[in-house]
């Protein structure tokens, strides 16, 4: 027998992430916006937030993706053990895109725009980078491991419920 009540449960955590991750991938868009407001053109604000938008929910449709075929192929009988994977999978994805987003800002501020193939790259050289970064870079590393504790706090509030 199939319950609709179990079935919409199953995507809930899939729906928090999506709309939790937008709300702060859209917070940190605004933020960078506003930060290099003498850059900007504004008249092209409304579009580049469409933009983001846009690829934002692309990104984070794909990330899903995963979570979703396993909520859909798992019996319910071998539900709850699988929603505690999918919780887990949720807050490491959260804590990336959040570390991402703080790494991408001082990326942005040293090579003028966001990390891109040259940034992964770099982290294949980590003698090299590590150290370079410390001695430039404290205070973003500071930012980047601030952003990452709020991540967890905030991953561990939202994805802590087990969904029935």
């Amino acid at each position: 027998m199939f319950h609709f009540r179990l079935a919409l449960s199953r995507y809930a955590h899939i729906g928090r992430f999506i709309l939790l991750a937008l709300l702060l991938l859209s917070a940190s868009r605004c933020a960078l916006s506003s930060y290099f407001s003498p850059r900007l053109d504004w008249s092209l604000l409304p579009g580049l937030l469409l933009q983001g938008l846009r690829f934002d929910l692309i990104a984070l449709a794909y990330l899903s993706m995963p979570a979703l075929l396993l909520s859909l192929f798992t019996p319910a009988s071998s539900w709850h053990r699988v929603d505690g994977l999918i919780r887990h999978y949720y807050r490491i994805l959260l804590l990336l895109l959040l570390a991402m987003e703080a790494v991408g800002f001082g990326f942005l501020l040293e090579y003028e725009h966001r990390p891109d193939a040259l940034f992964w790259e770099y982290l294949s050289y980590p003698r090299e980078v590590l150290p370079m970064l410390w001695g430039g870079f404290k205070a973003e590393i500071a930012l980047t491991l601030g952003v990452i504790a709020l991540a967890a706090w905030l991953g561990r509030q939202v994805f802590a419920t087990q969904v029935d």
